[in-house]
């Protein structure tokens, strides 16, 4: 009774094991997490990091993607806003912005709905490019899978295509 109910129970569970594996590797493709690490561009003390990440929503929820980003060295009491874009700085998003604290300090989070091939990230203020990011730089470095379907400009291949 006991090897039966095992030869009944073996070929289901082996087809868990590879269609799981499937399934999660196809899920993994809508995954994509950007580090980001900027350059000075005016003043040489100022510097920043941040990630944007791409979060696939369950079943009936939206994708979105989700923005942290941390400065210093930036003039105190001022105004910046983080702008991602495509290649060749086509399609231009604002992000989200920020007010720099007295210890020239200031962060910013954000979730937004869609992104273009993130081909770099600048962060202005008084109309002045203060920091920058390119991917063709290394300044920004992806990790994960690619999102489905794929993006223009995109250089990675998904699973199961």
């Amino acid at each position: 009774m006991f090897s039966m109910l095992l030869r009944g129970i073996a070929p289901i569970a082996l087809l868990l094991v590879l269609f799981g594996s499937t399934i999660a590797g196809v899920s993994a493709a809508h995954e994509s997490n950007n580090r980001i690490v900027f350059q000075a561009e005016a003043d040489a003390d100022a510097s920043g990091s941040g990630t944007i990440n791409y979060v696939k929503g369950r079943e009936g929820e939206s994708n979105l993607w989700v923005a942290t980003f941390r400065f210093a060295g930036l003039t105190a009491g001022s105004t910046y806003t983080v702008r991602a874009f495509g290649p060749g700085g086509s399609s231009p998003i604002e992000i989200c912005s920020f007010t720099v604290t007295d210890g020239g300090r200031g962060r910013c989070t954000a979730q937004f709905p869609d992104l273009p091939f993130l081909g770099g990230v600048t962060v202005t203020g008084d109309g002045a490019v203060a920091l920058r990011a390119l991917r063709a730089q290394g300044d920004i470095v992806s990790s994960g899978g690619c999102r489905e379907p794929d993006q223009a400009g995109g250089t990675c291949a998904a699973p199961g295509r």
